[in-house]
């Protein structure tokens, strides 16, 4: 697996899990995150873009949006305040890896000026 985005990576030392989260049609959301357990991963995941709300505006429901969504618990929920995302959980796709496989390099011309 390869992706550009490494999630909670200080907590590797103290789980056995990674999961490598797909979320939407076209991988919206590509990440590899250190976590517990599912759940947790989810909630770090969401929590991240929420801080970056303004650069993902596509990814977050409006109140308005969320106050006639008929079928809300189709989409995904999760992080500290249970925000919901605009993609079904059958968007999702997720692997659950051993911290022991996953091999991290880094692309040394993101550091060259």
């Amino acid at each position: 697996m390869i992706t550009n985005d490494i999630l909670n990576i200080d907590n590797k030392a103290y789980v056995d899990t990674a999961y490598h989260i797909q979320i939407g049609v076209y991988r919206s959301i590509d990440v590899v995150v250190f976590a517990d357990n599912l759940q947790e991963a989810l909630d770090i995941v969401i929590d991240y873009y929420e801080e970056r709300r303004a650069e993902y505006q596509g990814f977050f429901f409006t109140d308005d949006e969320l106050s006639v969504e008929e079928n809300i618990d189709d989409y995904i929920s999760g992080g500290n305040c249970g925000t919901y995302i605009t993609f079904t959980c059958d968007e999702m796709r997720v692997k659950e890896c051993s911290v022991n496989d996953i091999k991290l390099y880094i692309e040394l011309d993101n550091f060259s000026s």
